[in-house]
């Protein structure tokens, strides 16, 4: 089994003064340092995006299948079923 190192980026960003105190004075109260603070809130706000755009997708599906009367959902539990343990 081999492993790889992975070294952090730097990233330089502009962020206004205000927002900037409101930042820190967030990242203090939750016991991280700056680096810590936006790296975790750029994690949320991209797995936020992720969970939206997978919903948009379902529902586009959902729309463009709904006129079938549901016979998508019963095959689809079909197959659901041939892998389910009962």
């Amino acid at each position: 089994m081999s492993y790889v190192l992975l070294r952090p980026v730097k990233t330089a960003i502009y962020v206004p003064d205000a927002k900037a105190a409101k930042f820190e004075r967030a990242a203090r109260l939750a016991g991280m340092n700056r680096s810590e603070f936006y790296c975790a809130a750029a994690e949320r706000f991209a797995d936020q995006l992720e969970e939206t755009s997978l919903t948009a997708r379902m529902d586009a599906f959902l729309d463009a299948h709904a006129q079938d009367g549901g016979a998508w959902a019963a095959s689809a539990g079909r197959r659901l079923g041939e892998f389910a343990e009962w």
